[in-house]
């Protein structure tokens, strides 16, 4: 009986560090394996913003050669809805965005009383 088993605790801990490595190299490799790697970006075409207003509909601004394109796409169609001055989309993303504290957030989705 020189063999013996490992106990649960030792399992659990041993599993719950693999997963946590096995996440961390995935959030590496999506943080910054991806971007560098350039994929997505082919060609001349740049998305620059997205907003997804419903699980399958999303607005775009895509920047083609000289120009600035708002562009909508949901249930398989897509759309250019306009184009947009080159100027006004780049002061607009080099705006930052207000950061919110999760208890702003709170406190927006809870009813006062």
């Amino acid at each position: 009986m020189g063999s013996e088993l490992p106990s649960y605790g030792a399992f659990l801990v041993e599993t719950l560090v693999v997963l946590a490595v096995v996440c961390a190299l995935a959030w590496l490799i999506l943080r910054y394996g991806v971007r560098r790697a350039g994929i997505g970006q082919r060609g001349p075409l740049k998305v620059l913003a997205r907003l997804p207003l419903e699980p399958r509909r999303t607005l775009y601004i895509v920047e083609a050669p000289g120009k600035m394109l708002l562009i909508g796409a949901g249930e398989g169609t897509v759309s250019t809805l306009a184009e947009l001055d080159a100027a006004e989309v780049a002061a607009a993303l080099a705006e930052p965005e207000p950061r919110r504290s999760l208890l702003d957030f709170w406190r927006s989705r809870t009813p006062r009383v």
